[in-house]
């Protein structure tokens, strides 16, 4: 994918494989795949949205304690929780739920504190 192999790769069929692409990759990319000693590609054959946030909930002017549940509303959070990862800060959160494709849910982690970045 745009020169930057798959973190993970899976055989669904034989027509048919599976490939989780990297974070920050994003756009119109080129895929190629490779075969024993056969290589094929195609142009711009996979596009995709980064994710974007929206709105935070509680405020992101609160006070959160740690265990707090954040509720993040925006686009393109996927299909589903395969690969979900929230940070506050630079801190990973103890949980995260995928609710919808607009939706997902953390629990921030104990010490976290401040104005940070999610």
């Amino acid at each position: 994918t745009g020169g930057t192999a798959c973190e993970e790769t899976a055989w669904e069929s034989v027509d048919q494989i599976a490939c989780r692409v990297p974070r920050g990759s994003r756009g119109s990319m080129r895929v190629a795949v490779t075969v024993g000693q056969r290589p094929a590609s195609l142009t711009e054959a996979l596009s995709y949205d980064a994710p974007a946030l929206a709105h935070l909930s509680p405020s992101p002017f609160l006070t959160l304690a740690g265990g707090d549940t954040v509720t993040m509303s925006g686009t393109a959070f996927g299909a589903s929780s395969a690969s979900l990862e929230v940070r506050i800060g630079n801190t990973a959160c103890e949980a995260t739920a995928w609710a919808s494709w607009s939706s997902v849910y953390a629990r921030n982690a104990g010490g976290v504190g401040g104005s940070l970045r999610v």
